[in-house]
């Protein structure tokens, strides 16, 4: 009885799960509006995959997102609410509202693998992250994704290697090494693990760093067809964005081959529009680039197939926003959640069973520039201490004829409702413009935020783990800690090597939480390209008594860029025995 109550238990899960959709969001990087197919703007680049999608599904001719810029435009995407409502408004940089603010989606604000993963959705990240990694819980691993593939920041080099800048992670390592060129490894890894998940409902958030510079040339494969374009670098990224369509046709025939195809909830869709001069991609017939508010930076290639409920070839020319992504996939999986989204959910609107608009307006901030759109008109202030603009959107997608002086009511409707919004938004908490605040601070000065894999061993000078914090009270309260245990035939002391991407240290101090049982003297060494300093020791006298100490080390002899840093502990008496924790490595400017 208990064989057959477990046997029909498997086949009714089973039934529930093949009622599930599966979902892929598929993220583009910085590609403009005129290089896809079936936008028919520009005949340089073939993107068959990308049209397939939109002609088996529904395109947006009205589509945005809400910055034009990668981090927050991604980080609107994946909460279904306005980034700037948690002070996301601008990418992950070093200037900060208030000290200790760290740059990123807070973790009591929800994305997408959070809702779908406990209702039992297999859940992956690929590719480009680049919404916050300045603490562990920030990590994609820990925001709801089983596994995730690729690189935390705003760029990477599409030719990994050795993997020397330590920026390609599997799930919380840094991956040793990728011989594939970058836009094939998400490929492949995006087919794998639809190969593997295929037997349960998955959701895969891929996001390609295709097109976003730097522009570098692609394997000769994908060369053959822009040999005729004159501009090298219009050629080398047309091979580029023809390379990232190749591998969503990979993802294409992996879910058609396995059954997948029709229940499966795809979106495509760029982060922000092209950077024509950085990257020669092109956004006709839109005005303005990556990084401006008018149409070419914000208005792009989106749209959404699902065969099996969705019909195909079809056109939705009312504004809609990649808000609306979320709140779409949540009514598409039937995942009941009363948080509040400002998107909507597309379905109806699609199908046809709601009429009007989807949004009554749409709202834009970044630094200095605004931006705010109804039905008919949108009123952009793009330029710091310029005088805004305003366009009949509805009739002028181009942005061609300038309105401000001959709608002066229309003007001061608009910039109300804007301000309203902006105030119940409330201030932007980090950036790149000094505007957000006077802290400063750097992510690379908190080595120990991210994984075990920046800390490399010493030639027999101790081996390394991360493990469970074994006293957890008084100054470290940390879950997990690294570990430096001796091995048998050891050299008297202790030495762990911490790598990292070269960055320009602005904190003076040093400081770290160290626990031992045996009396050693920790010393650091710091190595850059300028040079080193070497054996700088604690500015107070460390206590091997079992208990957590915080040490502060005195950097101020070491000039320039930091590349590494060297900790070494030193025996006193005899050959150390025992192992020494480390915990919250970090730069600080005052000792403690």
């Amino acid at each position: 009885m208990r064989i057959y109550m477990l046997i029909l238990g498997i086949i009714m899960s089973q039934l529930l799960f093949a009622q599930k959709p599966n979902v892929i969001v598929i993220v583009a990087d910085d590609l403009g509006n005129a290089d896809v197919g079936y936008h028919q703007q520009s005949k340089d680049i073939p993107t068959p995959n990308i049209d397939e999608l939109a002609e088996s599904g529904v395109y947006f001719s009205c589509g945005y997102v809400t910055a034009p810029v990668c981090g927050p435009s991604r980080a609107g995407l994946l909460t279904g609410n306005y980034q700037q409502s948690f002070g996301f408004d601008d990418n992950p940089g070093p200037f900060r509202a208030q000290p200790d603010v760290l740059a990123g989606i807070p973790t009591d604000i929800k994305i997408i693998s959070e809702y779908l993963k406990p209702q039992g959705y297999q859940t992956a990240c690929i590719g480009k992250w680049h919404v916050g990694h300045e603490a562990d819980e920030y990590f994609p691993t820990n925001r709801g994704f089983d596994y995730f593939y690729g690189f935390l920041g705003g760029a990477a080099s599409y030719y990994p290697g050795n993997n020397e800048n330590r920026t390609l992670y599997k799930n919380t390592r840094v991956v040793k090494s990728e011989s594939r060129y970058l836009t094939d490894a998400f490929g492949d890894e995006a087919r794998d693990y639809i190969l593997n998940a295929r037997n349960k409902p998955f959701f895969m958030y891929l996001a390609f760093n295709a097109v976003h510079g730097p522009l570098q040339e692609t394997p000769d494969k994908y060369k053959e067809p822009f040999k005729h374009i004159e501009n090298p670098k219009r050629r080398t990224l047309c091979a580029m964005q023809y390379a990232m369509d190749a591998n969503i046709g990979k993802v294409l025939k992996t879910l058609e081959e396995e059954g997948l195809r029709d229940n499966t909830l795809i979106f495509f869709v760029s982060d922000n529009g092209g950077k024509i001069k950085g990257n020669y991609s092109y956004n006709m017939p839109y005005r303005g680039e990556k990084g401006t508010l008018y149409e070419g930076g914000i208005r792009l290639p989106f749209c959404v197939s699902w065969p099996a409920k969705v019909n195909g070839g079809e056109e939705y020319s009312e504004a809609v926003s990649t808000l609306d992504i979320l709140p779409t996939i949540l009514a598409a999986t039937s995942v009941n959640d009363k948080n509040t989204m400002v998107g909507k959910d597309l379905l109806p609107y699609i199908s046809g069973k709601e009429n009007g608009p989807v949004h009554d307006v749409l709202y834009w901030r970044i630094n200095h520039r605004w931006a705010i759109r109804n039905n008919e008109w949108k009123l952009v202030n793009n330029e710091a201490n310029g005088t805004p603009k305003l366009f009949r959107i509805l009739s002028d997608r181009s942005e061609s004829e300038n309105l401000y002086e001959k709608y002066p009511e229309v003007v001061k409707a608009l910039e109300e409702e804007y301000q309203a919004w902006s105030d119940k938004m409330g201030p932007k908490l980090w950036g790149w413009s000094p505007t957000v605040g006077k802290y400063v601070h750097h992510p690379d000065e908190d080595f120990e935020g991210i994984n075990t894999e920046q800390f490399l061993p010493q030639p027999n000078r101790g081996q390394l783990a991360f493990v469970d914090n074994p006293l957890r009270q008084g100054l470290n309260k940390s879950d997990n800690v690294l570990k430096i245990m001796p091995y048998d035939s050891a050299e008297s002391d202790l030495s762990v090597l911490m790598k990292t991407s070269v960055f320009q240290r602005r904190k003076r101090y040093l400081s770290l939480k160290i626990k031992a049982v045996e009396q050693c003297l920790p010393m650091i060494e710091i190595k850059g390209k300028k040079g080193k300093a070497t054996s700088i020791q604690p500015m107070e006298t460390f206590k091997a008594n079992g208990q957590w100490q915080i040490l502060c080390f005195d950097c101020q002899a070491f000039k320039g860029a930091v590349s590494q840093i060297s900790f070494t502990f030193q025996s006193t008496k005899k050959p150390l025995t025992e192992a020494i924790f480390l915990d919250d490595i970090h730069f600080k400017s005052k000792p403690d």
